[in-house]
């Protein structure tokens, strides 16, 4: 959220204001986007108090439910992107885990130094721009097929003058809601305004944003599947880490924390329940492939490995969001588990087919 976003939203009712044509609930929706726009002053991006609790439940549900993991004085290795609010999310687990097993030996950092495989935003950033006209046609497209003059009207008393001065009624509907829905990051009632909405609007305000999701992060054709490898750097270090692990039987983790526009790329790279679906028909994409299954807020991935020292049949269990995840290989026991080797040749496999 950038401070142009809470102008272009509260922009259209501060002037309908000055008008005298504010309906109650629009004088309501308007106290709201101001509020948050105050609170968001000299805040933008950070952390916020429900992100912290969040981050907070997670690391202690880690520990209770792989409490080997972090037994004794396992060895923590936690590293962060050096965006504050990564930084300040990492903190949080660290604190807990810390206050869960005082004897733990964390070792924390947040550096640019380790943005090559944290987050390659440079490759990312270069990606966008390579495919931006496909990406806008898509955006575009659903975003005109918005029709945002039944929600104004319940925010402006007079007609007339929503034709008379909104004449893109789709484009101030959408700035609207992307300020409402992240609200939902503040634990606030009086910054709930999601009910201007009807049901219906928001799975097509909803499905603007997964289009776009899509074509940025997921297996698209239109992009060449391009999109997810953005982030392979990081798949390559989970790898390499993991590969490390069973090794040397390392008694520990290896905690990493960035962002949701990495979590989803890699999610996909690794298919966790289907996120590496491939489609062109944009107009159905709901249907198999929803954005919020992947990245919710504080989202996250764990590869969680078990075995015995000297054992050679590593198994290892990924949950996504903290419920297990299927993945692209055959599993053994129950479902839920797989074997290291497999794996960890399905993805470096399907690395080397990418990068040659």
């Amino acid at each position: 959220m950038w401070d142009g976003e809470y102008a272009r939203a509260a922009a259209p009712l501060m002037k309908a204001d000055s008008a005298g044509v504010l309906t109650a609930k629009g004088e309501q929706v308007l106290g709201a986007l101001k509020r948050i726009w105050k609170m968001s002053e000299n805040r933008l991006g950070e952390l916020t108090p429900l992100g912290a609790r969040q981050h907070r439940g997670i690391a202690r549900r880690m520990y209770e439910n792989f409490p080997e993991v972090f037994s004794d004085t396992a060895h923590i290795t936690a590293r962060s992107t050096d965006v504050v609010r990564c930084i300040m999310s990492m903190m949080a687990e660290c604190l807990e885990l810390q206050s869960c097993n005082p004897s733990l030996k964390i070792d924390h950092d947040g550096s640019k130094a380790d943005i090559i495989y944290m987050n390659n935003w440079p490759l990312a950033s270069e990606m966008e721009k390579k495919y931006a006209a496909d990406i806008k046609k898509v955006y575009a497209s659903r975003k005109a097929a918005l029709n945002g003059t039944r929600m104004l009207r319940e925010l402006i008393s007079d007609t007339l003058w929503i034709q008379r001065n909104i004449p893109d009624t789709h484009e101030k509907m959408w700035d609207i809601f992307f300020v409402a829905a992240n609200m939902q990051s503040h634990n606030d009632p009086l910054l709930e305004i999601l009910d201007i909405f009807t049901d219906e609007e928001l799975y097509d305000l909803w499905k603007v944003n997964n289009g776009e999701w899509y074509m940025k992060a997921g297996n698209s054709p239109v992009t060449g599947g391009d999109m997810p490898f953005t982030q392979v750097n990081l798949l390559k270090d989970i790898l390499d880490d993991g590969a490390s692990a069973v090794k040397q039987h390392r008694h520990g983790a290896k905690l990493r924390f960035g962002h949701e526009s990495v979590v989803l790329p890699v999610a996909v790279l690794m298919e966790l329940d289907g996120a590496g679906y491939s489609t062109s028909d944009i107009d159905n994409l709901e249907k198999q492939w929803a954005d919020y299954r992947y990245f919710p807020m504080a989202c996250n991935i764990q590869l969680v490995f078990y075995g015995k020292p000297g054992g050679d049949d590593v198994l290892v269990r990924v949950l996504l969001n903290e419920h297990d995840a299927t993945l692209p290989v055959k599993p053994v026991a129950d479902g839920c588990f797989y074997k290291w080797t497999d794996l960890e040749k399905y993805y470096r496999d399907k690395i080397s087919k990418y990068e040659n």
